[in-house]
């Protein structure tokens, strides 16, 4: 599967935004596009005074009208107003141009977000874990989202694990060591950024493609004209399949403005899949063995395979009214 993800250069209104996703699949002809979270409207568009947040259709409409045009899919950040739910919410949409769509709503939420700390920007979290860590089907592929600093709850990568995603999507705002500053006493944050250092974000990505979901993780960040050293991250953390790796972020340290980044990865979704189950497998459904990597972590595989097995007797339970379930 031929996955684009990005650090985009700046663009500041949804016109531009669309032609600039235009232009990357005119050139690259991915299956999958990812772009950053918050790549319509939220708090950069609140500095630029443009519409902080859409309608649903405002971003469904011309995503699938692009997707279908270049017969690929496209993962997209956007807040929006949400009709049904009469809520403003912070949402990617998975989008392949068929009428099917799928989206999913950020948790955790920064106080300069969240309606419950009086954010300008009002905006509500989602509230199930279920809803937060479904798949989406995409060309073949399983396939969940993670956004910005949600790469710090450990149970909703157990969540998200659970579902067995092939891959991941870590959509990020503006990289691992940066930050809106704010007013003292204010409640709207000034258009400036504070940096430090990454507290563990970049250590905590790897370990969870590791470790939690055993998959390859798809990073995508905005430039929003900040300096390198917020640190974005761009392209496929891949553990057990490091020849496809092609991860990359700012060195420490590093000064100068982000420029515009596009990578260009091929993620073998199915040896993710089948390596879980067991080498046998593996080999059968991809004519492939296992990597090194992959075959050094035999007791990860074996207690994996453990829990899918307590996981689907305890599901076959619960939906037997005859049997107890403890």
């Amino acid at each position: 599967m031929k996955v684009l993800s990005c650090i985009p250069e700046q663009k500041i209104t949804k016109r531009e935004k669309l032609a600039w996703i235009r232009k990357q699949l005119k050139a690259h002809h991915p299956d999958l596009l990812v772009t950053p979270q918050e790549f319509f409207g939220g708090i950069q568009a609140f500095w630029h005074d443009q519409p902080i947040s859409y309608q649903p259709e405002e971003i469904i409409e011309p995503i699938t009208k692009l997707a279908k045009e270049f017969d690929c899919a496209i993962a997209t950040g956007a807040v929006i107003d949400d009709p049904e739910l009469e809520e403003r919410r912070e949402r990617i949409y998975i989008i392949d141009g068929s009428d099917w769509v799928s989206f999913y709503d950020k948790m955790f939420l920064p106080a300069y977000d969240h309606i419950e700390a009086k954010s300008p920007l009002a905006i509500h979290p989602e509230r199930s874990f279920k809803k937060r860590a479904h798949i989406a089907e995409v060309k073949g592929a399983r396939i969940s989202v993670i956004f910005c600093w949600e790469i710090f709850s450990n149970y909703l990568w157990h969540t998200i694990s659970r579902a067995q995603p092939d891959f991941v999507l870590s959509m990020i705002k503006f990289g691992a060591c940066g930050w809106p500053k704010k007013k003292a006493g204010d409640s709207i944050f000034e258009q400036q950024f504070g940096f430090g250092a990454d507290g563990g974000w970049i250590d905590r990505l790897r370990m969870a493609a590791r470790f939690d979901v055993a998959a390859p993780i798809v990073c995508s960040t905005n430039s929003w004209n900040l300096p390198a050293r917020s640190r974005p991250l761009c392209g496929v953390i891949n553990h057990f399949d490091p020849e496809h790796e092609t991860f990359w972020h700012p060195p420490k340290g590093t000064r100068g403005e982000i420029e515009e980044r596009i990578d260009i990865a091929e993620v073998d979704h199915l040896f993710s899949r089948f390596v879980r189950a067991n080498k046998h497998t593996l080999k059968s459904e991809t004519d492939r063995w296992p990597t090194n990597e992959a075959h050094q972590a035999t007791m990860m595989w074996k207690i994996k395979r453990m829990e899918r097995k307590v996981i689907r007797e305890a599901e076959e339970k619960a939906d037997n009214p005859q049997l107890d379930l403890i």
